[in-house]
């Protein structure tokens, strides 16, 4: 089964994103990355340091040899909500 994790890149969804996949899962995450976007601009660290999301997605295949799916946008954008569910769900 196919599952799309809306917000993967934050604490809860990663944690479920893994969780997914190690169950057998084939999952993919959706997230437009603004919280990392804001702390760059704003110059600042966050007080929970996180890896990226491509190193740690590439550490889970590492790990685990499971891939997971990332895209990347806003679900605000229709066409690239809609492009990632055909990419999820053809």
């Amino acid at each position: 089964m196919k599952v799309l994790v809306i917000g993967g890149d934050g604490y809860c969804g990663w944690a479920t994103a893994l969780y997914l996949s190690n169950r057998g899962y084939e999952v993919g995450i959706l997230d437009n990355l603004v919280r990392r976007h804001w702390d760059a601009q704003l110059q600042i660290e966050t007080l929970t340091p996180i890896a990226p999301i491509q190193s740690r997605l590439q550490r889970w295949k590492d790990l685990t040899g499971k891939h997971i799916d990332l895209y990347i946008g806003d679900i605000n954008d229709y066409p690239f909500l809609e492009r990632t569910h055909a990419g999820v769900c053809p």
